[in-house]
């Protein structure tokens, strides 16, 4: 991954891209740092950290240009420019970093899953024990609400809710 990521900085530099520069170099920093350590985690959940850092900070800036009553701050105009700036480049960097993730899975292939994992728990399957082996399957390529909601749907169908999980 960090030879992909060299090489597509190298191209956004020549194209003078710099907010891809910018979150290349950032994710190139965070995998190296990584690599480094005692116990290393795999890049996949670099890359899926570093997104919610951003995604974070996008929340945290949307609610900067709030004031105290959650409306926009129109006083402030020269501010509330600069806010939504900087959150369009945090999306924008968003895009960026989305490309080094494996293509996420459809529900097709999520309900196969769940099927499998009720399969090999045999007759009182769990929620949670059924979300962690989807899950574990999945391998990150799955979106964890849609994985939820599709667990939920399945153990309902077959009124196998455990008693230790409510739904909601």
């Amino acid at each position: 991954m960090l030879d992909r990521i060299t090489k597509d900085m190298a191209a956004a530099r020549k194209q003078r891209d710099s907010t891809k520069v910018k979150a290349l170099a950032m994710l190139k920093s965070k995998l190296l740092y990584n690599s480094k350590a005692p116990k290393p985690k795999d890049d996949m959940s670099i890359v899926r950290t570093y997104l919610k850092q951003i995604q974070e900070s996008c929340i945290c800036l949307g609610e900067a240009c709030m004031g105290e009553q959650g409306l926009p701050m129109a006083h402030n105009k020269s501010l509330m420019d600069k806010y939504e700036r900087e959150i369009m480049e945090l999306h924008a960097e968003q895009d960026i970093i989305k490309q080094y993730l494996p293509e996420e899975i459809g529900e097709d292939a999520v309900n196969e899953m769940i099927e499998q994992a009720l399969k090999d728990m045999g007759d009182e399957p769990k929620f949670g024990a059924v979300m962690g082996k989807v899950m574990k399957i999945a391998n990150g390529r799955a979106n964890g609400g849609i994985v939820k909601s599709l667990v939920e749907q399945r153990l309902r169908e077959k009124t196998l809710i455990s008693v230790d999980y409510e739904l909601t």
